[in-house]
């Protein structure tokens, strides 16, 4: 699908991007952690006129900018900067130095020459068991550990941009591909996953790339005017495009090289890309950068919506040379003019909150995780319609991806189980089913990916998870399955209830109704125990072990105005217990 007029350039040989000496500063890179509690934006600038003196400097909105500079004897050529948590690794020209920003004034904890390549591309990849950075040794893809000490050697070549997402990382190819590989949850190895394809273009292996923490791949494709998006829920077969104004005359004479260049930034669902070799009237290549929202995470019909865009000026030259993205802000980097020693924020940060303002709940970003907020295991949500099905591994409907993690037996989902929920196809709270299907990142969807949501909101994704349940009630149908995977919350914060549609053997868990663990059959009441188990866990609370006791619960703070209500959900007489529809007029009563 193509969302703007094409636009195309003639082949051409790629010349160097020289700024003008008049444009004091130039903004070569920025780097924003969108895992860590110290979220900083760290932009890299130097002097036109000084190749071996970069600043680096830390802008936190409202807050003391870090300042720290790097230096070298050589001239700085490609510069890198990545953040675990409180420590901020930057590497440039084999040498790296490891500063610690848990306190002010930030202090260099180590700087040493290393024996990777001079202009190697790095990311970080932020993984459970320890933060991972992938460096080129040789040519070659290595493995370092957030200290710089060496942890796995590969033979899988090293292309000009390498990009990390969650559990896999993106590598340039040698020609019109790039490779993707899984990463192993527990010695960190390398596995080939797969490879996607491109068309030609004279500055693709210049072009860099970006993958997002979804695993979204984004690859600009400056020679061609596009930017190629391939998506995990179709194994990347499939890529959608954006025709993106990187040059704005289809008889340009002059291709750039893209080298080192950061024209591509994501943070969450929302997507900045820099166009610096665009003219906008008599400026000579003042470019510019454009924001898109990408609704994969979502089940609207659209893919890609175009939310912003800016356009570099006299004082600029090149903008859009590297671009940055966290919530409520843009930064443009190029070059600017100024006199100031490194960066001034109003110079290169710009205010987009009220843009964003329908693509954010509360404080949070639609798509964009937060610490200091309450976690929801949810499903993969996905707007794709041609998946490959599957018997061993559930499951789809219309507009989710639900995820099983290593079944133990084979679900086999017939005609008769998907005319059987037909109806919930016209609910608001029930997520209606279409095929079976199997996506790629298994590991990711159940270990790792959620959704984040504020104290406010809980409550009400609670009450429509309520509600499907009692649709579900309503319609003759028992659960027998709730349990915290159960409840889905998608992208606009809507609660809804899944897995009641999975043929089930019954286990044994702390969900599990004490009558059914005594041998009567479960019931609509049991579901009612069940759901007031997973509603006191998802929000922080505790119900001790089998077999249940109302005295070894934990009720959390958020949860003291349902108290009363939970304790009556939860009694160990099955018959005493309110019906669902009662809990939802309730429920709703005191929201």
């Amino acid at each position: 699908m193509i969302y703007l007029l094409l636009l195309s350039v003639s082949f051409a040989t790629l010349v160097n991007v020289t700024f003008n000496p008049s444009m004091n500063r130039v903004i070569i890179h920025t780097y924003i952690d969108e895992y860590g509690e110290y979220p900083y934006t760290f932009i890299t600038s130097h002097l036109t006129n000084d190749s071996n003196s970069y600043s680096l400097d830390g802008i936190l909105p409202f807050a003391e900018t870090i300042q720290l500079t790097l230096t070298t004897r050589e001239g700085i050529t490609r510069p890198n900067v990545v953040q675990s948590n409180t420590t901020v690794i930057a590497v440039h020209n084999k040498v790296f130095e490891i500063y610690d920003i848990s306190k002010q004034p930030a202090y260099l904890i180590t700087t040493r020459e290393q024996d990777f390549d001079k202009d190697s591309d790095m990311t970080l990849v932020h993984r459970k068991q320890g933060d991972i950075i992938f460096l080129c040794k040789k040519s070659l893809l290595n493995e370092y550990n957030i200290h710089l000490q060496h942890q796995l050697s590969t033979n899988i070549w090293c292309g000009k941009s390498i990009s990390g997402g969650n559990e896999m990382i993106a590598v340039k190819g040698n020609r019109s591909n790039v490779n993707l590989y899984e990463i192993d949850k527990i010695k960190g190895e390398l596995y080939y996953y797969g490879s996607v394809s491109y068309p030609y273009s004279e500055t693709f292996n210049y072009d860099p790339i970006r993958m997002n923490k979804f695993n979204v791949l984004y690859a600009p494709i400056t020679g061609l005017n596009r930017l190629q998006v391939n998506s995990p829920n179709d194994f990347y077969r499939n890529g959608e495009t954006i025709i993106i104004p990187f040059y704005n005359s289809i008889n340009n004479s002059v291709l750039y090289n893209p080298t080192g260049s950061q024209i591509i930034y994501t943070y969450g669902s929302l997507i900045i890309i820099g166009t610096p070799f665009i003219n906008k009237g008599t400026n000579y290549n003042n470019g510019g950068a454009i924001l898109y929202y990408d609704y994969y995470l979502t089940d609207q019909p659209i893919r890609f919506k175009k939310l912003w865009e800016y356009s570099g000026n006299s004082s600029s030259q090149f903008a859009g040379w590297s671009v940055g993205i966290r919530s409520g802000y843009v930064f443009i980097g190029g070059a600017i003019n100024t006199n100031e020693k490194g960066i001034i924020q109003k110079e290169i940060m710009i205010n987009i909150t009220e843009v964003l303002k329908d693509y954010s709940t509360i404080d949070i970003l639609i798509g964009q995780n937060e610490n200091d907020y309450i976690e929801l295991p949810v499903s993969f949500i996905s707007n794709e319609d041609n998946i490959y099905c599957s018997d061993d591994l559930l499951i789809t409907t219309e507009n989710e991806l639900a995820i099983n993690k290593y079944p133990p037996f084979s679900f086999m989902l017939s005609k008769e189980i998907i005319n059987r929920f037909e109806f919930s196809q016209n609910s608001n709270f029930l997520v209606p089913i279409k095929k079976c299907c199997i996506h790629p990142n298994l590991i990711i969807m159940t270990d790792h990916f959620h959704t984040i949501c504020s104290s406010d909101n809980i409550l009400n994704i609670l009450l429509d998870v309520a509600k499907g349940l009692d649709e579900l009630h309503k319609n003759n149908f028992i659960h027998q399955n709730i349990t915290l995977d159960s409840f889905v919350v998608d992208s606009f914060g809507n609660g809804k209830l899944s897995d009641y549609w999975i043929p089930t053997l019954l286990t044994t868990s702390i969900y599990t109704p004490p009558e059914v663990l005594n041998g009567l059959p479960f019931t609509k009441s049991g579901d009612v125990f069940s759901f007031a188990i997973a509603c006191i866990l998802s929000c922080g609370g505790s119900v001790g072990s089998i077999p249940f006791s109302i005295n070894n619960v934990s009720f959390p703070a958020l949860l003291e105005n349902w108290k009363d209500l939970l304790i009556q959900m939860l009694n160990p007489n099955y018959q005493l217990r309110p019906d669902i529809s009662s809990i939802v007029l309730s429920w709703s009563k005191k929201i």
